[in-house]
């Protein structure tokens, strides 16, 4: 494993460009493909043998208007009191939505102000299109809102809805580029590390998307490969930059010294990244087996 990262590493110092370069079309090959026969993120909760999966079965059979998931609508009358004509139309198109098992009577306040209503369906939250349910809701529920009430959704589809994210990541990536800035003075060196794992990540939430197409994929698994890949990625694109540098110091051309010094980082990463893989291996065989 030393001799084949003492070669790759020496190649790219031979041929950089050409290394760059491919590296940029399989990165945006990999995208293209996920975006054109990639699938969606599903979660899937369902785990047989488990304490937690006997109890829902038993929901299920026994009470099956409860086993599903339910959204709350929640309207409030800004003066006076919400009208239970509309209240009453507005549970009519509610019940005529996909899914939708039954809407429970509203529930008022005593002021008459808010009325709270649930609304129940017979798929669990991982089987309904949690945007598009909601959605459904607004418009069902839109001649409140026109008519001047306050109308506001909870519940399980509400909250499993969840807007495009990113912020903490840039603000990391942004913080991660000041530091490197601090600590080599060059806009290269502290380039450099950001840019290898960012092209890592691009690959591998390419590699999440086209995944999901064939199985069912954790809505969660890309913030978790974000998460992991900025942090190892600019771990040891940092370490390889490192050792290249105090190369460099000791004397040596550039060429040799990549070479050199991508052969132990190379070899303590394999190490470590084949026993991950190996025990994903293994969680997914125990999975198997549980069910």
């Amino acid at each position: 494993m030393s001799r084949l990262l003492y070669r790759l590493g020496r190649a790219a110092a031979l041929r950089p460009w050409r290394f760059i370069v491919v590296w940029l079309l399989a990165v945006g090959a990999a995208a293209g493909i996920a975006g054109a026969a990639g699938g969606t993120m599903h979660d899937d909760y369902t785990l047989s043998g488990t304490g937690s999966q006997r109890a829902t079965d038993l929901l299920r059979n026994r009470f099956p208007e409860l086993s599903g998931a339910d959204a709350r609508v929640v309207v409030h009358a800004r003066s006076g009191r919400v009208d239970q004509g509309r209240l009453a139309a507005a549970d009519g198109r509610l019940r005529a939505l996909p899914h939708v098992s039954g809407v429970d009577p509203a529930q008022p306040s005593r002021d008459g102000a808010t009325a709270l209503v649930t609304v129940r369906y017979d798929v669990p939250v991982t089987g309904l299109a949690s945007k598009e349910t909601l959605d459904r809701l607004r418009t069902a529920t839109r001649d409140l809102r026109e008519a001047g009430y306050a109308v506001e959704f909870g519940g399980q589809v509400p909250e499993n809805v969840t807007a495009p994210g990113g912020v903490a990541e840039v603000v990391g990536v942004v913080a991660a580029l000041v530091i490197l800035l601090l600590a080599f003075g060059s806009v290269v060196a502290a380039g450099l590390p950001l840019a290898v794992a960012l092209a890592g990540l691009g690959a591998g939430v390419s590699g999440i998307t086209l995944l999901a197409a064939f199985t069912d994929v954790a809505s969660t698994a890309p913030t978790l490969a974000v998460m992991v890949g900025l942090g190892v990625g600019i771990d040891y694109a940092l370490f390889i930059l490192t050792r290249h540098r105090e190369g460099l110091a000791e004397g040596g051309t550039s060429r040799t010294r990549w070479a050199a010094r991508s052969r132990p980082p190379g070899s303590r990463w394999c190490s470590p990244g084949s026993r991950c893989c190996w025990r994903c291996a293994g969680w997914c065989c125990r999975a198997s087996r549980c069910s």
